[in-house]
């Protein structure tokens, strides 16, 4: 999503500020990098770092498909799930096996079934990251990976529970 030119902006936008700063008000303009945004949490941990600690206002660059001037950007918490299950072969003994893929795909349609209760400010998505060797064997193991963004804090972490739960629930009754 534009990663390769979100520094090139902020660059940008910190030189065009330095070539006014004769008419702007007394202050500092920083640039500051944002390391680890693909999933890693670089804000995060610049936070906790103390970067932000004498910063009055703080302005985002990120590449999109449309204008967007405003602060309604949605907290973002990265869930995976890895299951294992049993290997045996698909035609001769299935019955052997557990399948790790349906503890997967009941998840993806569990995750699907809750989204039409999350809230409009709220965004859970995902992909099936593994899903087994060849389709003549009962996977062994299966893997998906999910992002659960919302504008509250608080209730990204409330809808990240259930996004567990309904991983939970899959595991129990696929085996």
């Amino acid at each position: 999503c534009g990663h390769n030119v979100i520094a090139t902006a902020g660059v940008g936008a910190g030189a065009g500020l330095a070539a006014l700063r004769d008419r702007l008000p007394k202050g500092r303009v920083q640039v500051i990098g944002t390391p680890a945004e693909e999933g890693g949490g670089g804000k995060c941990r610049l936070i906790a770092g103390g970067v932000f600690k004498d910063v009055d206002a703080v302005m985002m660059v990120h590449g999109f498909d449309r204008w967007v001037g405003h602060s309604d950007l949605l907290g973002i918490v990265r869930v995976g799930f890895e299951f294992t299950g049993k290997a045996a072969h698909a035609s001769a003994d299935p019955w052997a096996g557990v399948n790790a893929l349906d503890a997967v795909v009941q998840t993806y349609n569990n995750v699907a079934m809750l989204r039409q209760q999350a809230r409009p400010d709220a965004r859970v998505h995902g992909i099936i990251t593994h899903g087994g060797a060849a389709p003549n064997i009962i996977p062994e193991f299966a893997a998906a990976t999910f992002y659960v963004r919302a504008r509250s804090i608080d209730y990204m972490w409330d809808l990240y529970k259930r996004v567990l739960a309904c991983a939970e629930g899959a595991a129990r009754s696929t085996g």
